[in-house]
């Protein structure tokens, strides 16, 4: 691979994993876009699955934050969508899967600006394997598995590390279920495989901060940068299916 593409990568997946080390997610939301102007697709989301699942090295550090009758509905549910959303993978139309997850994230911000007392999300054994399910459907076909689980546990979780600790545990799932089915779909290259290990070092770099300001941070601050991070992926979304088809 060329030297100005993986300088890029490098620098995209530093970058990118900082935040979703500090937040639990936003690594995928951050890094596709970019990483899909300069490889193929599928190709990038191949690359950025291997570092999402990496991140649940996490978990041993924020396992005790999990709240695990709101999670394993959730677990459950995104199992089975990461399967199906591998299944379609290449055989639905991305353009119009990311224009429903644009939808669902907007919705979501308005209602958090404009109605903030009504619950988007209910905790309850349907309400939780639903958001798994759709959560793993994205994970599964494009790598963008973080907004639903967001929306579900922003609402429901107790504090902003039980939140995050939720976060890296489900998306760490569904990469697992995705790096266990990839033969099936060839998901993998020996010249993706032979990237992640030169970004490797810079990854774990990008854990390691964003791990300490993830301590440091406060919940209010928390709090608004998760919404920024939501509106940032809508605004990724949007721009991609208008200018990127």
């Amino acid at each position: 691979m060329p030297l100005l593409t993986t300088s890029i990568a490098i620098v995209t997946i530093l970058i990118a994993f900082i935040g979703e080390a500090t937040f639990g997610f936003g690594g995928g939301l951050l890094s596709i876009p970019i990483l899909s102007a300069m490889m193929d697709p599928q190709d990038a989301i191949a690359l950025v699955a291997i570092f999402q699942l990496l991140i649940g090295g996490l978990i041993f550090t924020t396992y005790k934050d999990v709240e695990w009758y709101l999670v394993l509905p959730v677990i459950f549910g995104a199992v089975a969508g990461t399967g199906i959303g591998m299944y379609f993978l290449g055989a639905l139309d991305p353009y119009f899967l990311r224009w429903f997850l644009a939808l669902f994230i907007l919705s979501f911000l308005i209602k958090n600006r404009f109605f903030p007392s009504y619950a988007f999300s209910r905790a309850s054994l349907t309400g939780g394997m639903t958001s798994g399910l759709l959560s793993g459907f994205f994970q599964g076909s494009l790598g963008l598995g973080g907004p639903n689980l967001v929306i579900y546990f922003k609402e429901l979780s107790k504090d902003k590390n039980s939140f995050r600790a939720h976060a890296i545990l489900l998306l760490s799932i569904s990469n697992l279920v995705r790096i266990i089915l990839a033969p099936m779909t060839h998901m993998f290259s020996s010249e993706i495989l032979t990237l992640s290990v030169y970004i490797l070092p810079f990854f774990l770099l990008g854990v390691f901060y964003g791990n300490s300001i993830s301590k440091i941070i406060s919940p209010k601050t928390y709090s608004f940068m998760v919404e920024v991070l939501l509106s940032i992926s809508f605004l990724c979304l949007v721009f991609k299916n208008l200018f990127v088809l």
